[in-house]
């Protein structure tokens, strides 16, 4: 149980870590940045955890294995959540910024 919340954990904090880099970077190079930045970097997690999931499956880990692909589906459902929300906010902001002038 404890190797279940490590590997979820960790794959959280760096979904967090990303977040953060490209919401800075959408700050610096604009909205699309932000958007394409977090899309490959929860493609990319996904892919990795999807990996490791099929490789423990593979060594018969299947708990393991297990863990890696509920990983892979959290990282998947919040990130997207995520990158829709940061989308959505600057949206509004725009409409408002745009219906104020």
């Amino acid at each position: 149980m404890e190797k279940f919340g490590k590997i979820i954990g960790i794959n959280l904090l760096i979904l967090f870590a990303y977040s953060l880099i490209s919401n800075l970077l959408r700050k610096l190079d604009g909205d699309l940045t932000m958007i394409i930045m977090m899309a490959m970097s929860i493609l990319v997690q996904t892919g990795i955890c999807f990996g490791f999931g099929i490789k423990k499956f593979t060594e018969n880990k299947k708990q393991e294995g297990g863990i890696y692909l509920l990983t892979c589906f959290l990282v998947l459902v919040i990130g997207f959540g995520t990158c829709t929300q940061l989308s959505a906010v600057r949206g509004i902001q725009q409409i408002e910024e745009n219906t104020n002038k």
